[in-house]
């Protein structure tokens, strides 16, 4: 089978060399490289669509060789890429943490597949984060997360509606009232009925029948009251990753 293709953003030509070699080499992925934000916005034109994953550095020159005009173009990158490819993992990663608002505004938008770690981290650590970021999930290690961890619950409401943002709090707490199987299920609702089945070895009628009963034991019966202009899912989407950052470093 022919490698996922990557993309890896990294000005420094070390460490950018050395973590290639090790995503192709540990995660048997085919990573195509970028020194600057222009190059990076280049392979993106053609590779975006299919794109699995792509690990990227906050502080980019806008050009290679361009040290003057460096600034944190990881981040627009990051916006790019989920706009086009939202099933696109990403690793963020950084020596700073002053990013994490523009990361939370992406959350809050509902999507996932998003991780922040710091440089330097060991490979296993670099690794769970490749891991983490192609199941869909959302992950902030410690180190980043270090003077934020009590904000980042408040940093993603906020960048929601104060109507939106209360039911996705409301729905949070009622998360941990489902069962063990129902857990399961909600855990992937952005997925079908039918691959929902077949992961879990269930049939598409019971699936059906386990999102019937979740929906009504988060309260979340359509239409919702008082909020027309956003459906059920994407609020429990919200919901769960609201729960995952509650524990930051192990989200």
């Amino acid at each position: 089978m022919k490698p996922a293709p990557a993309l890896l953003v990294e000005d420094d030509p070390f460490t950018r060399r050395a973590v290639a070699d090790f995503l192709q080499e540990e995660m048997d992925l085919q990573v195509h490289q970028a020194a600057s934000y222009e190059q990076a916005r280049a392979i993106l034109d053609w590779l975006a669509p299919s794109c699995q994953l792509a690990l990227v550095d906050v502080s980019l020159p806008r050009a290679q060789l361009d040290e003057a005009e460096r600034r944190p173009w990881g981040l627009d990158l990051i916006q790019e890429i989920k706009t086009i490819n939202a099933r696109c993992g990403v690793v963020l990663w950084s020596a700073y943490t002053h990013f994490l608002p523009k990361v939370m505004e992406l959350v809050a938008q509902g999507y996932r597949g998003l991780a922040c770690i710091p440089k330097g981290v060991r490979a296993q650590m670099l690794r769970e984060a490749v891991q983490r970021v192609l199941a869909g999930d959302v992950f902030l290690h410690r180190a980043v997360v270090r003077d934020e961890r009590q904000n980042l619950e408040a940093l993603l409401l906020a960048n929601l509606d104060p109507d939106v943002a209360q039911l996705v709090a409301d729905v949070a707490q009622r998360l941990e009232e489902l069962t063990p199987r129902q857990k399961e299920v909600v855990s992937r609702i952005t997925r079908t009925p039918t691959a929902i089945a077949q992961e879990l070895g269930l049939e598409v009628r019971t699936v059906r029948n386990y999102q019937d009963a979740i929906y009504e034991r988060l309260g979340l019966r359509e239409p919702i009251p008082a909020i027309q202009h956003i459906r059920r899912d994407p609020i429990i989407t919200l919901a769960l990753i609201l729960n995952h950052l509650k524990q930051a470093d192990t989200s």
